[in-house]
């Protein structure tokens, strides 16, 4: 499943269609005219004057649009891992090694935290009313609103589905970066090689070869498992999605 297929959800497409007519109220209003020069105060006025229907729909958007957002950065790590500037400037100063490792740890971080916006839209749409920093996927999947919701069967297999890239993440976590057999030895001859000042030109040379080679077969492997991983998320993603369109139609009163 592709990323660009969310957008055809009936529920994202429901929440984008319903906040676009809102856009639209407000331009009408001429609220947009002085959007960039309203104050805080201003703000708050504006928010305390709508209904309790329009705080709940730009609310929703809202929190949509955090989950779409990480789905997003998940698709552009496939891009990012094969992109390494190639500037000499950049090169002296940041490895390619450090380069990728930096943007699998965001990676894996970012996998997780599509399960914390999960967490935090089921919240806000069921009216469960836990302050956002206390939003814990047990207490959201006992919460008694959920009973019998076959939302909360999405939740507990999303969340079982990624107990490896937990682990991944506390190890990056606990040791500062992330890690494996193949992009440790890349980067330990990346450095010899950008550091040494004993090499002749033909070692260097050689080292390059070897590296380019070794840098090839890692990315393409990596890219791989990206596309394999991030199909299976957004159809996670997708049925999420679709286990709210009555809740969303029908919501909770306050």
């Amino acid at each position: 499943m592709f990323l660009s297929d969310l957008y055809k959800n009936t529920l994202v497409h429901l929440i984008l269609e319903e906040s676009v007519e809102d856009i639209k109220r407000l331009d009408k209003e001429g609220k947009f005219k002085n959007f960039l020069k309203i104050t805080k105060e201003e703000q708050d006025k504006n928010w305390k004057s709508m209904s309790d229907q329009q705080k709940f729909r730009m609310t929703t958007f809202r929190l949509l649009t955090e989950v779409l957002k990480k789905a997003e950065l998940l698709n552009y790590c496939e891009a990012f891992i094969n992109s390494y500037p190639k500037r000499r400037l950049w090169q002296k100063n940041f490895s390619r090694a450090d380069y990728v490792i930096y943007h699998l740890e965001n990676y894996y971080r970012n996998i997780t935290g599509i399960l914390d916006r999960f967490l935090l839209f089921v919240n806000h749409l069921y009216r469960i009313g836990l302050p956002q920093n206390e939003v814990k996927f047990r207490l959201i999947i006992n919460n008694e609103n959920l009973k019998n919701e076959k939302v909360v069967a999405i939740l507990k297999a999303f969340d079982k589905g990624i107990q490896g890239i937990k682990g991944l993440r506390n190890m990056i976590e606990h040791r500062g970066r992330y890690s494996d057999s193949v992009i440790d030895e890349i980067g330990s001859y990346e450095l010899i090689l950008n550091k040494s000042e004993s090499l002749t030109q033909k070692q260097k040379n050689v080292l390059k070869v070897y590296l380019k080679i070794k840098y090839s077969s890692y990315i393409r492997k990596k890219k791989k498992e990206l596309v394999s991983n991030n199909d299976q998320i957004f159809i996670a993603c997708d049925k999420f999605f679709d286990s709210l369109v009555s809740i969303y139609k029908n919501p909770l009163k306050l």
